[in-house]
């Protein structure tokens, strides 16, 4: 087999071989309103961070894609259902991301208040609020947290390693292209 046959091969069957669907995606909200104390807070951020998956090809990811997901630092864990799991519980709700678009969620997470140490509660949806409160030592800190039409939004998607691999099976058929079009120029001037 020439080689050319081969990159050509290489070059078309990538896409089967390589997913592009999954997506890393980190989204900074900055700016929030604090209920409990009545006052804006400008440079007050949190972050969101989602794993989804593509399944379904069409461009847009919703509640069943997500492969993981954390807010304000509270992760998800997908493997149990949303109810209480040996003394905890979170549950992300509402979801829907489309990249150059749309992030929504909503969710709660909490600890069993049996372990009157440290425990915490609290609801979120986005460009609504993050409430709830934590618990240390016996002493309650509330947290209300809204947003307001001055919270800015930074998304930011993340390349997966699929993503790199698409890119440089791309970089090696070009070169691979320009040296065997190289060679066969260097014919074509010998003829």
């Amino acid at each position: 087999m020439s080689k050319q046959v081969l990159v050509t091969a290489a070059f078309l069957g990538a896409p089967l071989v390589v997913q592009a669907g999954v997506a890393d995606v980190w989204v900074t909200y900055t700016g929030f309103y604090d209920a409990i104390s009545g006052i804006y807070l400008p440079d007050r951020q949190l972050v969101a961070h989602a794993v989804v998956d593509d399944l379904d090809n069409n461009g847009r990811y919703s509640l069943s894609e997500v492969r993981d997901f954390s807010f304000a630092g509270y992760g998800m864990d997908f493997s149990m259902p949303c109810e209480w799991q040996y003394r905890s519980r979170a549950c992300l709700t509402n979801f829907a991301y489309t990249p150059n678009g749309e992030f929504t969620f909503a969710g709660y997470t909490s600890t069993d208040p049996r372990d009157n140490i440290s425990y915490y509660s609290y609801r979120f949806a986005s460009g609504e609020s993050f409430t709830g409160g934590r618990n240390y030592w016996d002493t309650w800190v509330p947290t209300d947290l809204r947003w307001t039409e001055h919270t800015q939004i930074s998304i930011s998607a993340v390349p997966e390693p699929a993503a790199y691999a698409m890119l440089g099976i791309g970089a090696f058929t070009l070169l691979a292209f320009r040296r065997s079009f190289r060679v066969l120029a260097r014919k074509l001037r010998c003829v």
